[in-house]
């Protein structure tokens, strides 16, 4: 008896463990993570807008540039491949969370997706944090060039 029910414990935890929809998470719980991605994403933003806005002042002033034209101006001159290929990653990881985010109604949340949502998250911040600093280095690298 004793054999029987430690061979019924071990294909439960067996069970639970596989990649199939379980009753411990909820859409709720996808939604959550999705806004805490969102929320990230915010975070990071709102720590490199100020970055960014002072060394397109500073590319406004060496090459002498009005008010209203020097943010596009300050764009245009550092676009490239690279920034296009972070961009295009990041809107990838944007759709494969947005998607994992969204659980049809009457289909069960497969939980070990949570995990994936996580992991797609830190990987958009990742890409997303490339993309700050290498645009703040080609800012850097354009004033240099305009001489200031």
């Amino acid at each position: 008896m004793r054999r029987t029910s430690l061979l019924f414990l071990m294909l439960a935890a067996f069970a639970g463990c596989s990649g199939t929809a379980r009753a411990d998470c909820t859409a709720a719980d996808f939604s959550a993570a999705v806004d805490r991605s969102g929320a990230a994403l915010r975070d990071a933003s709102r720590t490199f807008q100020p970055k960014f806005q002072e060394r397109l002042r500073r590319f406004q002033a060496a090459k002498g540039l009005g008010d209203a034209d020097y943010e596009a101006a300050g764009l245009e001159a550092i676009q490239d491949k690279k920034i296009e290929d972070l961009d295009a990653k990041s809107s990838e990881l944007l759709i494969k969370i947005d998607g994992l985010g969204r659980i049809p109604d009457g289909k069960e949340p497969v939980c070990s997706e949570l995990g994936d949502i996580e992991r797609l998250s830190n990987e958009l911040l990742a890409v997303m944090r490339e993309k700050s600093d290498y645009m703040l280095a080609r800012v850097d690298a354009k004033i240099v060039e305009a001489g200031g």
